[in-house]
């Protein structure tokens, strides 16, 4: 239980980025200019959670193994997916998934 405070902290970390998105003056989102911003916005959003997950505070053994996996999880999705082209918001989703799968 003592690593849940700054799993949780990464959560909460995760979701501003996603509620900057939903404040995007960008209504259309189909339009050229919206779909590139869309991806560039995930694509900050997934390399600003993965920093955050590696400054995680992690005290005591158990707890500094256990980031070591959480961040060398994300670190190796968001690697397969650059690598494969895939969307952006679909690997900030799944990186999502991990943070709150914690």
């Amino acid at each position: 239980m003592a690593c849940a405070a700054p799993l949780f902290a990464l959560v909460l970390f995760l979701a501003d980025p996603v509620l900057a998105f939903a404040r995007d003056p960008c209504h259309e989102k189909t339009t050229p200019e919206c779909v590139a911003r869309q991806k560039e916005n995930c694509r900050k959003a997934v390399d600003q959670g993965l920093a955050t997950a590696r400054e995680l505070p992690a005290r005591g053994p158990s707890e500094i193994e256990r980031k070591r996996e959480l961040v060398s999880k994300i670190e190796t999705l968001v690697a397969d997916r650059r690598r494969a082209g895939a969307d952006e918001c679909r690997t900030w989703t799944e990186v999502m998934g991990i943070a709150f799968a914690q």
